[in-house]
């Protein structure tokens, strides 16, 4: 009975720290702000780097693309 208790009580720590680190990673999205912002007619696109903008002008050349400190 000992045993079965200390398991059970191992999974749930083991859980709280997973679900506290999805969390922690969750938030750190929501609150970064994107550099870039590009838009086809059909979606928008949050990127980081140029080099990622540059994938996406290749793949969609007709795409319109926005810098932050633009809006």
């Amino acid at each position: 009975m000992q045993s079965q208790i200390i398991k059970i009580n191992s999974m749930s720590n083991y859980r709280l720290l997973k679900k506290k680190k999805a969390e922690k990673i969750l938030d750190k999205i929501k609150n970064n702000a994107p550099i870039i912002i590009f838009r086809t007619k059909t979606m928008t696109v949050t990127l980081k780097t140029k080099e990622q903008l540059k994938k996406w002008l290749d793949m969609y050349p007709t795409g319109e693309y926005t810098f932050a400190a633009d809006i």
